[in-house]
């Protein structure tokens, strides 16, 4: 009988190989890889590009920004300042750092890695304004922290707020310069009209109440006012500081000796004040005083060569160690009670009256104005 071949695979007695013929779901191949796109521009970016070197950024900086660039000129004078700031806005804005301009971009914590970028981009801008305004304009604001602070200065100092009144004066004084005849005015109605220009440009939000309100939240006012005695006896100083729900906290009393004219009293009773303000160390003060030649003569940039230029000068100093401290100019019907404490200097000379111990003669003016 003849023998038959046995045919089966090597793999017999084992377990048979699966059928590769049955529906068995495919691997996808992976996906393709997108690169990251800038969310500002839409281009192609690396990926973990640092911040400060994404040329959309705020914090990048390039080649050719220094800090001894002068991005404006001519410099920033006290007759120029809305031309200059709309060239200064356009050039600090195409270099992308009106952010650090405009204060809107918060300094980053101290152990944030972009702090030091912060502070670099903020100097950066600071030196940009220094380098753009005049030497005794750069000289009065080169001490402040940050970018922010400088533009800020520089606005509440030089914005016309009140242009339609400077444009109407001024168009009368070049008609007058004409030399119309039916218009023609003495020298001294000329002098009058330059000065009201003068005046009114330097007039700010926040002038000219005409009845005294309480200060903003964990603010301090204080109102201050001098008076002139008569037979040449010398003057006083009254000065009186009231807390948010309007409380005083202090008064003070200060005689002088000697004839003065009654615009350096005004400014030696600021003085006073802003020294008072500095021994108390008070934080958020508003200053209010009722002579507007004293509180023009604070946001002026003219060098007045004279005691009452002196007196100016020291308080611009103390306003710029103190900070958080304004001077403002109101009415006298916003200023009854720092009046009746200069009048009452003559009789209380330098005195401290905390709200215990105010005398009885000047309660009723603390209280009217309280009430009121």
């Amino acid at each position: 009988m003849a023998r038959t071949r046995a045919t089966g695979s090597r793999n017999s007695g084992q377990t048979p190989l699966p059928n590769t013929s049955s529906s068995i779901p495919a691997v996808p191949p992976n996906p393709p890889i997108i690169p990251p796109t800038s969310a500002v521009t839409g281009d192609i970016a690396p990926p973990h590009r640092p911040v400060h070197e994404d040329s959309s950024s705020p914090y990048f900086l390039n080649s050719g920004d220094n800090p001894g660039l002068t991005l404006v000129t001519p410099l920033l004078s006290d007759k120029n300042f809305q031309s200059w700031r709309r060239d200064f806005e356009l050039s600090v804005g195409a270099r992308n750092k009106t952010v650090f301009l405009k204060g809107t971009l918060p300094q980053p914590p101290i152990n944030n890695p972009l702090h030091h970028h912060w502070l670099r981009c903020n100097q950066m801008v600071m030196s940009w304004i220094l380098h753009s305004v005049s030497p005794d304009i750069k000289s009065s604001i080169m001490f402040l922290d940050t970018a922010a602070e400088m533009w800020q200065e520089l606005n509440s100092r030089y914005d016309q707020g009140n242009g339609p009144r400077i444009f109407e004066l001024r168009e009368t004084l070049i008609t007058l310069h004409q030399g119309d005849g039916s218009k023609s005015l003495s020298m001294e109605k000329r002098s009058e009209l330059l000065f009201g220009v003068i005046m009114v440009s330097l007039f700010k939000e926040g002038d000219g109440a005409e009845c005294w309100s309480t200060p903003g939240t964990n603010s301090v006012k204080i109102n201050v006012d001098a008076a002139l005695f008569e037979d040449e006896r010398g003057f006083g100083i009254g000065a009186v500081a009231r807390d948010d729900k309007g409380l005083l906290i202090e008064g003070v009393c200060k005689d002088f000796q000697g004839k003065v004219e009654p615009l350096l009293a005004e400014a030696i009773g600021v003085k006073e004040a802003l020294s008072w303000i500095k021994l108390r160390d008070w934080q958020q003060v508003l200053v209010e005083a009722d002579c507007m030649g004293v509180v023009q003569a604070l946001r002026s940039s003219l060098d007045m060569v004279s005691l009452f230029g002196c007196v100016i000068n020291d308080c611009n100093k103390l306003l710029f160690e103190l900070r958080n401290a304004s001077v403002f100019f109101v009415k006298r019907s916003a200023n009854k009670v720092a009046h009746a404490f200069a009048k009452a200097s003559l009789f209380y000379p330098d005195r401290i009256f905390p709200l215990e111990d105010v005398p009885v003669d000047l309660l009723p003016s603390l209280v009217a104005e309280f009430d009121g």
